[in-house]
């Protein structure tokens, strides 16, 4: 009985493995490293460069008008720009790559916390241009600077406070401006993938024969290669030239 039981379980399963359909194979695109660095700069974080640099535009300029013509309604203005740009800064931060640590503009623009008695101390020095601003220390400076000026001791109309703001606002508008153009640069790039001749060219071609190797000379050992290990070698539109 047990056997039979064991017998008509094995039938069942060999039956129902049959049954199942195997998926319809389809072509899948290969992708490079170069291939993800592209979109990863075209695709995600220049639009997002370009949206935290108009949000922070248009937050120097609304810091300016509430510091030329008071008011609450020009402070409330200014304090809805402060967080559309915080939003967009922080969407663009999520994923810290590239000009975002070259300009270490974390540090920059976001540091915390921030210090009270530092921005006291700023504002007393007054600076008057940008090259001023770089001697003011990072604490008293970038978004969590200004939300302090604008919320928790609001600043004044015509005030050294308010001055002080308007000078903060613009330096976060200078640095989103420079993100913005050096992302640009990244995703005009060409994200090619360049192996060294020799050793990386031959063992990228493991992978991929003759792909995007750097000289014509090192392009041909990987060929060769490819051809010893059986696998088919690119065609020579393939090529990169020397440059």
């Amino acid at each position: 009985m047990r056997l039979r039981a064991a017998a008509l379980a094995v039938a069942w399963c060999c039956g129902a493995a049959a049954a199942q359909t195997a998926p319809a194979a389809a072509a899948v695109p290969f992708y490079t490293a170069a291939h993800f660095m592209q979109g990863l700069h075209r695709h995600w974080m220049l639009p997002r460069a370009s949206a935290f640099a108009a949000e922070a535009a248009a937050l120097a300029a609304a810091v300016e008008r509430a510091c030329a013509a008071p008011g609450a309604a020009a402070l409330r203005q200014a304090r809805l720009r402060w967080q559309s740009t915080a939003a967009a800064w922080d969407t663009l931060s999520a994923v810290t790559t590239g000009p975002l640590l070259q300009r270490r503009s974390l540090r920059e623009i976001d540091f915390m916390p921030t210090r009270p008695e530092l921005i006291a101390r700023a504002i007393r020095a007054q600076p008057s241009d940008a090259q001023a601003m770089e001697r003011i220390g990072t604490p008293a400076k970038g978004l969590p600077a200004l939300e302090w000026l604008l919320w928790t001791q609001p600043v004044a109309a015509g005030t050294p406070g308010c001055r002080y703001a308007v000078r903060v606002a613009a330096q976060i508008d200078t640095e989103g401006t420079a993100l913005a153009q050096a992302f640009a640069v990244l995703a005009a790039r060409g994200w090619a993938w360049r192996c060294k001749p020799s050793t990386t060219c031959r063992r990228a071609a493991r992978a991929r024969p003759c792909w995007r190797c750097s000289t014509a000379a090192a392009c041909g050992r990987a060929r060769r290669r490819s051809r010893w290990r059986g696998t088919a070698a690119i065609s020579p539109s393939a090529r990169v030239n020397s440059s």
